[in-house]
């Protein structure tokens, strides 16, 4: 399981749009420290997120929010923090996060409050602190800007199984030379050729579809397609 944990939030639309980031990408998650105003729960931004800032769980520090978790990773701007810690970035975030979940491990991704950020003392608690490359004119980000680079940067990671679908498995080079030839077929009986040097088309059809980077299922789409165009010109 992946927590967003909010510390010491100021502003209730930025707890429900930091939700609504969190939900675009398919997590759930999300724990509140201390957040200043009573009614957070009643924010307005968390557009399509609701459920989250509903089942968000509150806690009075960050010590008890980070509790069960196995790894904990603060984000910061690096601006008048310690420079003795292990810093990254989002791809070696990532790559931390991934073999923490292989393990079953509990992960917490942690965010300061919009006015301070995360002290020194709250990046004790973390393993790494994560810095989003931004440009040096415009360094800091919105709260909730930053939830939402965070949660697309481990999508793969979601909660949400529309999140987590299948990777199509590629094409092998055996079964793209199949189509190659039923495709090159399917332009030859369908008299598309006319004018056309057949060795120039099978080369441009193989760039093609290499380019593509097909998929088993849409291989066996094209060749359907193709039968298709053979059988009704044979009729």
């Amino acid at each position: 399981m992946i927590q967003f944990i909010l510390n010491k939030p100021r502003n209730p639309k930025n707890i429900g749009a930091a939700a609504r980031g969190m939900a675009n990408f398919g997590f759930r998650e999300l724990a509140v420290v201390a957040p200043y105003s009573v009614a957070w729960r009643e924010t307005r931004a968390a557009v399509q997120a609701g459920p989250v800032v509903k089942n968000a769980k509150k806690f009075k520090t960050l010590r008890a929010a980070v509790k069960s978790s196995h790894l904990v990773v603060g984000f910061s701007t690096g601006s008048r923090r310690k420079q003795d810690e292990t810093w990254m970035l989002l791809d070696d975030l990532a790559a931390l996060v991934k073999n923490a979940r292989k393990e079953g491990r509990r992960v917490s991704l942690v965010f300061g409050s919009e006015k301070s950020g995360l002290t020194n003392e709250d990046l004790g608690f973390c393993r790494a602190i994560v810095k989003i490359p931004t440009v040096p004119d415009c360094p800091s980000m919105n709260l909730a800007q930053a939830v939402a680079v965070a949660a697309h940067s481990l999508r793969d990671h979601a909660q949400d199984p529309l999140m987590r679908m299948k990777k199509k498995k590629p094409v092998s080079s055996d079964n793209r030379e199949r189509l190659i030839d039923r495709c090159l077929e399917a332009i030859r009986k369908a008299d598309l050729l006319k004018g056309w040097d057949l060795k120039k088309t099978e080369q441009a059809i193989r760039k093609s579809f290499i380019k593509w980077n097909l998929a088993k299922s849409d291989a066996a789409v094209m060749h359907r397609i193709f039968r298709w165009i053979i059988q009704k010109s044979e009729s």
